[in-house]
């Protein structure tokens, strides 16, 4: 069962009228279909008397088999209605949301300032064309990133003579785990990389740079 319809049956049975009754009261400006909501409504009257009957001494068992399985078929149907005709439902506004008894949910994502700290890069070679990165930060000396860091953005670039203006490194790529390898071609074996790191959240603001430092390329 959805999180947000009841377990209990009798609340089940309040919420869902409640819902029906909204609709019906808001069904031209959000454009619902009514020969859905005609039909929500009978099954529900159905229901309802059925719940009512079984809740005394002269139900049989015919009666609770009845309204179970008139029950399965009221909750499949009310539950097609909710995802394609009001969940997604641009007109629905958080008051009808509330009104209906559905959920609301904060679409808008908590912003989050970017760490202060910076990445510490170290390299190691194992293999020809590999470099291996090891990333902690500058603050924690941990390899853990800090918190709200999506990951580190790692600004590089090849060369054959030394570098003298960082903002020569370009070339990005966001780094989520440590150690990350990074491949080489053959033709660049021998020549240097440079490369410094941001951290970055998830909403894309950047930490202050890391010192830029540089590997031979085995």
């Amino acid at each position: 069962m959805e999180y947000y319809i009841p377990q209990k049956e009798a609340e089940m049975i309040d919420w869902s009228g409640n819902l029906i009754a909204v609709s019906k009261e808001h069904r031209t400006e959000l454009g619902l279909p009514e020969d859905q909501l005609t039909e929500l409504e009978t099954l529900h009257t159905r229901l309802k008397g059925l719940h009512e009957k079984c809740q005394t001494p002269a139900h049989t068992p015919l009666d609770i088999q009845a309204k179970n399985e008139l029950k399965t078929t009221f909750l499949d149907k009310i539950k097609r209605f909710v995802r394609f005709h009001l969940q997604n439902n641009e007109k629905m506004t958080d008051n009808l949301r509330r009104a209906a008894g559905l959920p609301v949910h904060d679409w808008k994502p908590t912003h989050h300032p970017p760490p202060d700290s910076h990445p510490v890069i170290t390299v190691r070679s194992k293999n020809p064309f590999e470099l291996i990165l090891h990333i902690h930060d500058s603050v924690s000396g941990k390899r853990a990133k800090p918190e709200h860091a999506a990951g580190a953005v790692l600004f590089w670039n090849v060369r054959e003579t030394p570098l003298t203006n960082p903002e020569d490194l370009k070339t990005s790529l966001l780094v989520t785990r440590t150690p990350h390898i990074m491949s080489f071609s053959p033709s660049e074996r021998g020549k240097i990389l440079y490369i410094f790191g941001r951290w970055q959240t998830r909403t894309g603001d950047k930490g202050p740079p890391g010192e830029v430092i540089s590997a031979v390329i085995p």
